[in-house]
């Protein structure tokens, strides 16, 4: 009977072990209250977009490689290499029929195009070719950033005549819309206007906003970063400063989030909001967190954030090597307290 009973409690006790651990082909994922799970943990070395059905287009590049690639990464985060390039520092861009369009004011000889990516990804042709200038000592426009305008037409920042232009390739034609030609900070109308070296157009609302930077101030490679926008008003294009802090704030980049708060990327600093009232920046979040996808696990730091986009209640944060989805983002950070 005493041999009955040790029997009985053994197997017990062997069954609660059991039941307590995992088997060797299954992982354990332990939820920390203190991080936040998130769709998709990605590597990212550049530019990003999202399509309408959250697929992602990614610049990525491999440690042992010199020329970055553009791969598609799913709503889960299965990533799929679609075509490797032959240049540095492509920017990306949707037209209006969803194709995913690209420049590049590295590549040579070709910094005066957008191209197309055709034929599944197989051929990236040019989609369109800056106007040549009249004079015959005009460079090659240079074409460092780009924004769809939702009309139809594209706004491009030539390095080269260091204005802003407008594309209608419909039309197969680029008109000037502002910029003084002089590489300066100056606010005003068309020809009036000076630019430093415009790193972001971001079109909301019939509303251009800008980051522009003065390099040649202060000679540093980030330079003085000012916030300014561009609107048509009485039948002309104005450029009109919101914000600048020389010596204190570089800003990387702008978004909108679905309640139509302008988000600013401060460098090493965080992550803040443009009040566009009164042009007040205050800060949004700066702090350290956990952030888990299945069985992966990794810390970052919204002061290491380099780009930031917003699609409905979703956040896609990028750092200087990765690109994060987050998913229901602001209760997911009401729920840590932070």
């Amino acid at each position: 009977m005493k041999t009955r009973i040790l029997t009985i409690v053994a197997l017990q006790l062997f069954l609660i072990l059991n039941s307590c651990s995992s088997s060797d082909n299954e992982s354990v994922n332990i939820v920390d209250k203190e991080e936040i799970q998130t769709d998709f943990i990605a590597e990212n070395q550049g530019d990003f977009v999202i399509t309408t059905d959250n697929l992602v287009y990614n610049v990525n590049i491999k440690s042992d490689r010199i020329y970055p690639y553009i791969e598609q990464i799913d709503a889960e985060g299965k990533t799929t290499v679609l075509k490797t390039l032959d240049f540095t520092f492509p920017k990306l861009v949707f037209s209006q029929s969803g194709e995913l369009l690209l420049i590049s004011p590295n590549k040579t000889n070709d910094s005066d195009k957008i191209f197309r990516f055709e034929n599944n990804f197989q051929q990236l042709n040019p989609f369109y070719v800056m106007q040549a200038e009249s004079s015959p000592f005009a460079k090659l426009a240079r074409l460092g950033i780009i924004c769809n305008a939702n009309d139809g037409s594209y706004f491009v920042f030539d390095y080269t005549s260091n204005n802003i232009k407008r594309i209608i390739p419909e039309l197969g034609t680029d008109v000037f819309i502002a910029g003084s030609g002089k590489e300066e900070i100056k606010d005003g109308d068309g020809l009036e206007a000076g630019f430093g070296g415009i790193t972001k157009i971001l079109f909301h609302k019939n509303i251009f906003y800008l980051i522009d930077n003065n390099y040649k101030s202060n000679g540093t490679s980030d330079g003085i970063s000012y916030i300014r926008k561009l609107e048509f008003l009485n039948n002309k294009w104005t450029v009109t400063t919101l914000i600048s802090t020389p010596g204190v704030n570089v800003y990387k980049d702008l978004a909108f989030d679905a309640n139509n708060n302008l988000h600013v990327v401060v460098s090493e600093k965080g992550i803040y909001k443009l009040n566009l009232q009164n042009n007040d920046l205050s800060l949004y979040k700066d702090w350290s967190v956990k952030i888990r996808k299945d069985n992966r696990q990794y810390y970052t730091n919204f002061k290491t954030v380099t780009g930031l986009k917003f699609k409905g209640n979703v956040m896609y944060l990028a750092t200087s090597d990765l690109l994060i989805k987050i998913s229901d983002y602001q209760s997911k950070f009401d729920a840590l307290g932070k």
